[in-house]
C-alpha cells in the first residue's frame, strides 16, 4: 500500500490561484482519478511513499475521514505513539 504525498514546493493551486495542497500534504485515497494521479506523478508534484514508512492519516482514522481503506498501527507504532490504557 502506498501513500500519495505532495512534493511540489510551491504547492498545488487551482485555476484561480487558490492553494489546494501544500508541500508535504497527503492526498485522500480515491480523491483523484488515476489519470490525474499519473499526470501529477509525471510532473513531479506527487510521490508515492510506502505506507509502512509513512502511515496514511486518512487510513488510520478512517472512521472520521470516511476513507474506505483501513491501515492499523503496527505494535511498534502503538508502543511509541499511543497512551497506555
Amino acid at each position: 500500500m502506498t501513500t500519495l504525498v505532495v512534493i511540489r514546493r510551491s504547492g498545488i493551486h487551482d485555476a484561480g490561484g487558490r492553494l489546494l495542497y501544500q508541500h508535504g500534504d497527503e492526498l485522500l485515497p480515491g480523491l483523484l482519478s488515476q489519470e490525474a494521479i499519473a499526470h501529477w506523478l509525471d510532473e513531479g508534484w506527487l510521490k508515492e511513499i510506502d505506507s509502512t514508512g509513512r502511515p496514511s492519516l486518512y487510513r488510520l482514522s478512517h472512521r472520521f475521514t470516511g476513507c474506505k481503506e483501513e491501515q492499523p498501527l503496527t505494535p511498534e507504532q502503538i508502543a511509541a505513539h499511543t497512551l497506555e490504557e
